[in-house]
């Protein structure tokens, strides 16, 4: 059976930690799928040196809005950013015109990660899910 675990961001406050990064520091990180319909980005995480695939998870983003960054990288230090830079790329990308920015942070969140080499990895969304069985998230 497959392990899951649903994080709804709008749960989290600005610099909270979206994984348990002892668990996962050792990973690489990589962009595994992007359904444009459905809003769904999935990012493998799969540990150093390790090839036995009951140690590779999948984040899986719903409501994605926005992405920024490398499609590879070594890091886990994913956190939520502050409201205010969430907000600020919404309005820039023009998605939400008709909602009071000052409501957004209740249906959005800005993750972002320091990767090892001085990138930045942003992603705007609403939820993920951590898991090992992406099946249900390919169409």
């Amino acid at each position: 059976m497959a392990v899951e675990q649903v994080i709804k961001l709008t749960d989290l406050n600005p610099g909270d930690k979206v994984l348990d990064i002892e668990r996962y520091i050792e990973a690489e990180f990589t962009i595994w799928r992007y359904q444009a319909g459905h809003s769904v980005m999935i990012i493998q995480m799969e540990p150093k040196g390790k090839s036995d695939y009951k140690d590779i998870f999948y984040l899986c983003f719903e409501s994605v809005e926005y992405f920024d960054g490398p499609m590879r990288w070594d890091a886990a230090d994913l956190y939520i950013a502050p409201y205010v830079e969430c907000a600020d790329i919404l309005k820039k990308i023009k998605v939400y015109s008709q909602i009071s920015y000052d409501l957004l942070p209740l249906h959005f969140r800005l993750v972002k990660v320091d990767t090892n080499h001085n990138l930045q990895v942003k992603i705007v969304t609403s939820s993920v899910t951590i898991t090992q069985d992406i099946s249900s998230y390919i169409l």
